[in-house]
């Protein structure tokens, strides 16, 4: 890993949620939107244990993918009617 402290990643209303997630659960020290253009930037900084220097995320995983929401959103429409 490289042990970076601050991070920058392209902006989405769903990555500003995330961030905003993962900030009130303790898993990042501080965020903050960046609008710098149309799309804007997210700078992220992470949290490390001071003695360990490990990691506070120790993994991220995707569980649905764009095709799969759609599909379950659809189910769950259908089910509801």
């Amino acid at each position: 890993m490289a042990h970076h402290r601050v991070v920058e990643v392209p902006a989405s209303n769903l990555k500003k949620s995330i961030t905003k997630i993962l900030f009130e659960k303790g898993y990042i020290l501080n965020y903050k939107f960046v609008e710098d253009g149309p799309q804007g930037t997210i700078k992220v900084a992470l949290k490390y244990n001071p003695e360990t220097k490990q990691n506070a995320i120790k993994c991220l995983k995707r569980v649905s993918t764009p095709g799969l929401r759609r599909l379950h959103r659809l189910q769950g429409h259908a089910e509801s009617n």
